[in-house]
């Protein structure tokens, strides 16, 4: 039976965050929750699901659009943020009304005199901000939305350097009336584009009443930024870190740019160079973060796959329409670039084995592989494997002598080993019987026949005469044989405890 694949959970979902049912993970769960509220939790209700792409994006500095309704706390968890930074670094423009005098200022003549393009500041000009929000950006025309790229794309206005932190971008759902289409240049600008929670229906008392607590919170400035603060320069660290771990940054890439081959075959969709540079900055940005809350080190698949799976989300499914399920897809298959490096031997083993296609696939990688198999799965998976080939491959079917080969190439002495070895010897007694005379009967007409009656006569000496466990011998003469053959059984148990006899002997007497 072919492995099935884990459903894909909605990124975010603390069913998301590691594999489901175990005591450990939800240990974990529980742990990143409580680390969460003194977060964006603190902030904003429900915003658990964002938070990792929230917080990276503004850790590293990059600009992203939050897409929600009016009244979903846009533009309150912005200002919020704005605290770390100081309180005069906040400025909020609305992309409707706002032009380049109310963002830049007004010219000064006697500079222009001079040759020197200079700006009379104001309380919102753009010139010492550190957080910048520009509202309803899809309900500005194209020529105000146009206003924006060179603040986006050079970090600067009129040619004059910028020094923002965080460039936030809001705008409200295309259902809504009188919105422009983004346009394409400046929406491959931002890095991410996000849903913020709604809060309808399905949503309990108790979480409303969560949020009017958290307004008085903030009312009453109850809100912990300098541990977001901590949380953000650490994510920064850690970010540098991950580039300068060549191996891991590698694998980053080759997991990227494979996967941009195989998704631009599939798809119509027009992806920028300028997309997959950000999509690649935004697995190493997310993933940042969860090792900063997980306390763990650069190198952890766990995390890895956790920003992968949200940077395909938010900075490819969203913006460019692709659907997720196609994306996702894409990411199993290519798991094994963006986690070379970081699998065991078991986890390769186990990938490797997923992606197998029927018995005759199956058959022929546990020929290639019988040792890495044997040596890396747990038993009781192998013994499985064997099972699943042995029922497969009927008493006429030459492929038996493929898995008698398989055998005799399980080696070793561990209990385990030879236990396994035993089992499928029984298994196959029978049929290496039926297969003989099969041969017998059909005639040897080639080359191969003789090859083949040559290898099962070896195989069936070789059967006869190997050496088994106890426990084997035991299963051989179990409750249905006659009382000379469990006589027999009991005297071997005796005489030799758990030493090891063969077929023939045991029969022999």
């Amino acid at each position: 039976m072919k492995r099935q694949k884990k459903p894909y959970l909605p990124y975010g979902k603390e069913q998301a965050i590691c594999t489901t049912g175990t005591r450990w993970n939800l240990r974990l769960c529980a742990w990143i929750s409580e680390r969460r509220k003194k977060m964006l939790s603190q902030i904003a209700v429900g915003w658990n699901e964002i938070e990792p792409v929230f917080t990276s994006n503004v850790a590293l500095r990059r600009p992203f659009i939050l897409v929600g309704r009016h009244g979903t706390c846009k533009t309150t968890t912005a200002r919020a943020l704005s605290r770390i930074y100081g309180e005069d670094g906040f400025r909020f423009y609305d992309a409707t009304k706002d032009d380049l005098i109310s963002i830049a200022g007004i010219p000064i003549p006697e500079k222009l005199a001079e040759g020197n393009l200079e700006f009379s500041c104001h309380d919102r000009s753009i010139w010492n901000a550190k957080v910048i929000v520009v509202d309803e950006l899809t309900r500005a025309n194209k020529e105000n939305q146009n206003l924006w790229l060179e603040i986006l794309e050079e970090k600067s206005c009129f040619g004059k350097s910028l020094n923002y932190e965080c460039f936030i971008a809001t705008m409200n759902p295309e259902s809504y009336a009188s919105t422009f289409i983004l346009d394409e240049a400046l929406l491959d600008r931002f890095y991410a584009v996000i849903p913020v929670p709604e809060l309808q229906k399905g949503t309990t008392a108790g979480t409303f009443q969560e949020v009017i607590e958290m307004s008085l919170n903030r009312k009453k400035n109850h809100l912990d930024m300098e541990e977001i603060g901590k949380v953000i320069q650490k994510t920064r660290d850690v970010y540098r870190r991950l580039l300068d771990d060549t191996k891991l940054a590698s694998a980053i890439k080759a997991y990227v740019s494979n996967l941009m081959e195989v998704l631009l075959s599939q798809v119509d969709s027009y992806v920028s160079p300028r997309k997959i540079i950000q999509l690649f900055e935004e697995i190493c940005g997310i993933a940042s973060y969860h090792l900063v809350l997980l306390e763990k080190e650069t190198r952890d698949k766990d995390c890895l796959e956790m920003a992968a799976k949200a940077a395909l989300t938010y900075t490819l499914s969203i913006p460019l329409k692709i659907k997720p399920e196609l994306l996702m897809q894409l990411h199993e298959n290519l798991k094994p670039f963006l986690l070379e490096g970081l699998l065991s031997e078991l986890d390769k083993v186990r990938i490797e084995i997923s992606k197998l296609d029927g018995i005759d696939s199956l058959l022929g990688y546990f020929e290639g592989n019988t040792e890495r198999i044997v040596s890396h799965l747990p038993f009781d998976e192998v013994e499985g494997m064997l099972v699943r080939l042995n029922e497969a491959v009927n008493n006429r079917d030459l492929r038996l002598l493929r898995l008698l080969e398989i055998l005799s190439k399980i080696d070793g002495h561990e209990e385990q080993k030879r236990s396994i070895k035993g089992k499928m010897i029984l298994y196959l007694i029978n049929k290496l019987e039926d297969i003989v005379g099969y041969i017998e009967n059909k005639g040897i007409c080639s080359e191969e026949d003789v090859r083949a009656r040559e290898k099962l006569e070896e195989f069936a000496g070789a059967i006869r005469k190997m050496p088994l466990p106890q426990e084997i011998v035991r299963f051989m003469f179990s409750e249905d044989v006659a009382d000379e053959d469990k006589t027999i059984a009991f005297i071997l148990e005796r005489e030799t405890g758990k030493g090891q006899r063969s077929i023939e002997s045991v029969k022999g007497g």
